[in-house]
């Protein structure tokens, strides 16, 4: 027959693993947060060297044609690039506004009102960035909407949204 000190250990272990388990899903499925249709479309990007370094990637699903607006991935090492078009670096002065958006943030506010409608024809936005904190620790953050659930999303996301595809058109 087990002691009640056995009991009690066995106990505790059981406990200790649950926890752990769930923080082990919680961190592991973060992607599995976002919704179907951006499954598979981030892509694990080696960020550059250095505390502040940064990749941005964005990624459009859906519309009519079913294709999106194109994917575009910023790195805070100037570069930018798109699946069709290759790699190209960005001019300082131009590159400027998006990294001093981006330091200026809140990204663990950027899911809020992340959602999509039911609107089959919408372009689904997804706006992933991956920073290296001054801890040395890597995190991510994500948004998503569509262009009915838009309003929902924080200021400062549609801002870099905005400022990273000018950056793109030119």
């Amino acid at each position: 027959m087990p002691s009640k000190a056995t009991e009690v250990d066995v106990s505790r272990i059981a406990i200790a693993l649950v926890l752990a388990l769930a923080v082990a899903r919680s961190a592991a499925g973060r992607s599995s947060d976002l919704p179907p249709v951006f499954m598979g479309s981030v892509h694990a990007i080696p960020l550059p060297e250095g505390d502040g370094a940064w990749v941005l990637q964005i990624v459009s699903r859906g519309g009519i044609t079913g294709r999106g607006a194109g994917d575009v991935v910023v790195i805070s090492d100037g570069r930018l690039a798109r699946p069709k078009s290759g790699t190209e670096s960005i001019r300082p002065e131009e590159f400027a506004s998006l990294t001093k958006r981006i330091r200026e943030a809140s990204p663990t506010r950027w899911t809020t009102g992340s959602r999509l409608s039911k609107c089959n024809d919408c372009i689904a936005t997804l706006v992933v960035l991956t920073v290296r904190e001054r801890d040395g620790i890597v995190r991510t953050y994500t948004s998503f909407w569509d262009s009915a659930t838009l309003a929902g999303i924080p200021d400062d996301v549609r801002v870099i949204y905005s400022v990273a595809l000018n950056l793109s058109s030119r």
